[in-house]
């Protein structure tokens, strides 16, 4: 996986195979989010010399898109699954601002849109995720270091295709859990 994080705002790109055995197929996972937020409430809990703390309340707007599908075109039993999805949520936070040393924890559930990709399957998704940063400036001259963790549990319910319903089951429920460990360099 590859991410990029600057203040409210959060990238995420990931690839993944499942190597079957003999009872599983062979799979591969594309997985795109995107995950803005703002600050509500945004009160000071404390300072001090060693900087300030905050609680906030993070309104969040996500957009995710995954892809699991088959690897070959053998006659396999799990079909490809495409959702986009577009939502909002809200939660708790807290976050620490110091001279060189800036902290951020926040967890938030979420409700949104979802969308099966090239059909006109619609449906809706939850999402559960927090996330903690940890930013260390200046360590190297002008450079420091991040270090993150990111945990985020999604739920797809993505009804049949209202044009072709004999087609397509009556609903596709799909469950997907993401870890992200995370070192970066800031500047």
């Amino acid at each position: 996986a590859l991410a990029y994080s600057r203040p409210n705002v959060f990238i995420a790109a990931a690839y993944g195979r499942q190597d079957g055995s003999a009872d599983a197929e062979d799979l591969r996972l594309i997985d795109l989010s995107l995950d803005t937020w703002g600050r509500l409430l945004n009160r000071p809990l404390g300072g001090g010399t060693a900087g300030q703390t905050h609680f906030f309340v993070p309104v969040l707007l996500f957009s995710n898109y995954r892809s699991v599908a088959p690897t070959s075109d053998d006659e396999v039993i799990t079909e490809g699954f495409n959702v986009t999805t577009l939502g909002l949520g809200a939660g708790v936070g807290l976050a620490h601002t110091g001279r060189r040393v800036q902290a951020e924890a926040r967890a938030h559930p979420g409700l949104g849109l979802a969308t099966s990709s090239l059909t006109d399957a619609l449906g809706h998704a939850r999402l559960a995720g927090a996330d903690v940063q940890l930013h260390l400036a200046r360590l190297f001259g002008r450079a420091g270091l991040t270090l993150g963790y990111a945990v985020r549990v999604q739920v797809w319910n993505v009804n049949a295709s209202n044009l072709f319903p004999e087609l397509t089951d009556d609903l596709f429920d799909y469950r997907g859990t993401q870890h992200l460990l995370r070192a970066g360099i800031n500047f």
